[in-house]
């Protein structure tokens, strides 16, 4: 049986496969941040009030408005006060191609660190280690997400 922690991700990472708006915004917390690293690629964290334009951006560039990733290793690691957690994903992009046909084929490293608000499991923090060689060689993806969000 999975945790509600591995329930959320999947819930995370199935809003996010078409940039649904609405779902992720039900998923994260108030004080929600999303960070593409490396720190070398210069993209900004993404706080909860820019998240919304930031989605949008990124979808326009996919063909389909659509990112599939297939979740290759799931870690499940339970916080000490057993009211939240980490989750550590290693992914990546299947059946995604940009706008112009070009397959966009990422690799992922994902942390998803949660906490509960209220009565609810939430999704506080997103850091995402994307393939820089990826990201560099399509460009129209590194500018929407390099988008100014602050």
């Amino acid at each position: 049986m999975e945790s509600q922690r591995v329930a959320l991700a999947h819930k995370w990472f199935k809003a996010n496969e078409t940039f649904d708006v609405d779902r992720v915004m039900a998923l994260i917390t108030g004080d929600f941040t999303v960070q593409v690293l490396p720190a070398s690629l210069g993209f900004p964290a993404v706080p909860r009030g820019h998240l919304p334009r930031a989605l949008e951006s990124v979808k326009s560039k996919l063909r389909d408005g659509k990112n599939k990733k297939e979740l290759l290793r799931i870690i499940d690691a339970p916080d000490a006060s057993g009211g939240g957690g980490t989750i550590v994903v290693h992914a990546r992009s299947v059946d995604t191609f940009m706008t112009d046909g070009t397959p966009y084929l990422n690799e992922y490293m994902i942390t998803i660190i949660m906490k509960s608000e209220g009565e609810r499991l939430l999704i506080s923090h997103v850091t995402e280690f994307a393939d820089s060689a990826c990201i560099q060689a399509v460009s129209s993806v590194q500018h929407a997400l390099s988008v100014d969000h602050q």
